[in-house]
Protein backbone atom coordinates (compact mmCIF):
# COMPACT_ATOMS: atom_id res chain seq x y z
CA UNK A 1 0.00 0.00 0.00
CA UNK A 2 3.04 2.42 0.60
CA UNK A 3 4.53 2.06 -2.56
CA UNK A 4 0.97 2.45 -4.34
CA UNK A 5 0.62 6.09 -2.33
CA UNK A 6 3.92 7.22 -3.21
CA UNK A 7 3.16 6.16 -6.86
CA UNK A 8 -0.28 7.87 -6.62
CA UNK A 9 1.57 10.96 -5.08
CA UNK A 10 4.17 11.10 -7.69
CA UNK A 11 1.23 11.61 -10.16
CA UNK A 12 -1.29 13.71 -8.38
CA UNK A 13 -1.33 17.21 -9.26
CA UNK A 14 -0.59 19.61 -6.34
CA UNK A 15 -3.37 20.89 -6.58
CA UNK A 16 -6.06 17.86 -6.51
CA UNK A 17 -8.59 18.16 -3.67
CA UNK A 18 -7.24 14.73 -2.11
CA UNK A 19 -3.85 15.37 -2.14
CA UNK A 20 -3.15 16.10 1.20
CA UNK A 21 -5.41 13.22 2.23
CA UNK A 22 -3.22 10.89 0.47
CA UNK A 23 -0.15 12.66 2.12
CA UNK A 24 -1.76 11.76 4.98
CA UNK A 25 -2.77 8.49 4.46
CA UNK A 26 1.19 7.43 3.17
CA UNK A 27 2.23 9.33 6.18
CA UNK A 28 0.58 7.00 8.72
CA UNK A 29 1.34 3.86 6.65
CA UNK A 30 5.19 4.32 6.41
CA UNK A 31 5.03 5.41 10.19
CA UNK A 32 3.42 1.96 10.71
CA UNK A 33 6.19 0.31 8.28
CA UNK A 34 9.15 2.02 10.27
CA UNK A 35 7.49 0.92 13.68
CA UNK A 36 6.97 -2.80 12.73
CA UNK A 37 10.84 -2.67 11.48
CA UNK A 38 12.07 -1.08 14.52
CA UNK A 39 10.11 -3.65 16.71
CA UNK A 40 11.16 -6.54 14.98
CA UNK A 41 15.17 -5.22 15.15
CA UNK A 42 14.17 -5.27 18.69
CA UNK A 43 12.64 -8.10 19.59
CA UNK A 44 15.09 -10.76 17.50
CA UNK A 45 17.32 -10.63 20.06
CA UNK A 46 15.27 -10.97 22.75
CA UNK A 47 13.58 -14.32 20.83
CA UNK A 48 17.35 -15.72 21.12
CA UNK A 49 17.18 -15.27 24.52
CA UNK A 50 14.25 -17.72 25.52
CA UNK A 51 11.68 -15.24 26.75
CA UNK A 52 8.39 -17.24 27.16
CA UNK A 53 6.03 -15.08 25.40
CA UNK A 54 8.15 -14.50 22.37
CA UNK A 55 8.27 -17.97 21.83
CA UNK A 56 4.80 -18.46 22.11
CA UNK A 57 4.34 -15.74 19.61
CA UNK A 58 6.86 -17.69 17.47
CA UNK A 59 4.99 -20.72 17.71
CA UNK A 60 1.40 -19.49 17.34
CA UNK A 61 2.87 -17.57 13.86
CA UNK A 62 4.42 -20.94 12.68
CA UNK A 63 1.19 -23.26 13.13
CA UNK A 64 -1.63 -21.17 13.22
CA UNK A 65 -2.63 -21.41 9.57
CA UNK A 66 -2.21 -24.85 9.41
CA UNK A 67 -4.33 -25.19 12.77
CA UNK A 68 -6.98 -23.43 11.50
CA UNK A 69 -7.07 -25.60 7.64
CA UNK A 70 -6.17 -29.02 9.25
CA UNK A 71 -7.68 -29.11 12.19
CA UNK A 72 -6.83 -33.30 12.44
CA UNK A 73 -2.64 -32.10 12.23
CA UNK A 74 -1.76 -33.16 15.36
CA UNK A 75 1.47 -32.18 15.50
CA UNK A 76 0.42 -28.24 14.75
CA UNK A 77 -2.10 -28.69 17.52
CA UNK A 78 0.30 -29.55 19.97
CA UNK A 79 2.50 -26.70 19.26
CA UNK A 80 -0.67 -24.06 19.63
CA UNK A 81 -0.98 -26.09 22.73
CA UNK A 82 2.76 -25.47 23.58
CA UNK A 83 2.37 -21.80 22.88
CA UNK A 84 -0.97 -21.44 25.12
CA UNK A 85 0.99 -23.06 28.12
CA UNK A 86 3.99 -20.84 27.25
CA UNK A 87 1.94 -17.41 26.79
CA UNK A 88 -0.11 -18.49 30.39
CA UNK A 89 3.04 -18.71 32.16
CA UNK A 90 4.38 -15.75 30.51
CA UNK A 91 0.88 -13.53 31.57
CA UNK A 92 1.52 -15.41 35.21
CA UNK A 93 4.31 -14.06 35.66
CA UNK A 94 4.21 -10.38 34.65
CA UNK A 95 2.13 -9.58 37.85
CA UNK A 96 -0.62 -8.73 35.16
CA UNK A 97 -3.15 -11.26 36.13
CA UNK A 98 -5.55 -9.75 38.19
CA UNK A 99 -5.95 -6.86 36.23
CA UNK A 100 -6.28 -8.56 33.23
CA UNK A 101 -8.92 -10.93 34.43
CA UNK A 102 -10.84 -7.63 35.55
CA UNK A 103 -11.22 -7.19 32.03
CA UNK A 104 -13.65 -10.01 31.95
CA UNK A 105 -16.50 -8.56 33.73
CA UNK A 106 -15.95 -5.20 33.06
CA UNK A 107 -16.63 -5.75 29.53
CA UNK A 108 -19.49 -7.80 30.00
CA UNK A 109 -21.39 -5.44 32.24
CA UNK A 110 -20.22 -2.08 30.13
CA UNK A 111 -20.69 -4.47 26.46
CA UNK A 112 -16.77 -2.94 25.39
CA UNK A 113 -14.34 -5.35 24.07
CA UNK A 114 -11.56 -6.68 26.37
CA UNK A 115 -8.68 -5.15 24.87
CA UNK A 116 -10.40 -1.78 25.77
CA UNK A 117 -11.59 -2.10 29.08
CA UNK A 118 -8.91 -3.16 31.48
CA UNK A 119 -8.41 -1.40 34.88
CA UNK A 120 -4.84 0.01 33.48
CA UNK A 121 -6.28 1.32 30.53
CA UNK A 122 -7.55 4.73 29.83
CA UNK A 123 -10.52 3.89 27.97
CA UNK A 124 -11.64 1.56 30.84
CA UNK A 125 -13.81 4.13 32.66
CA UNK A 126 -15.20 5.54 29.46
CA UNK A 127 -16.00 2.18 27.77
CA UNK A 128 -17.84 1.67 31.02
CA UNK A 129 -20.39 4.10 31.08
CA UNK A 130 -20.86 5.44 27.54
CA UNK A 131 -22.52 1.87 26.92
Amino acid sequence: MVQKLEALLRRLPASHPRRQEMADQLAKRMAGYKGELSIDYHLRPLLKKGYLILQAVELIAQNLTVAVQQGSNLETRSNMLLASLLAGIAFSNAGTAAAHALGYPIGAVGKSPHGECHPRGSNCEKNIWSN
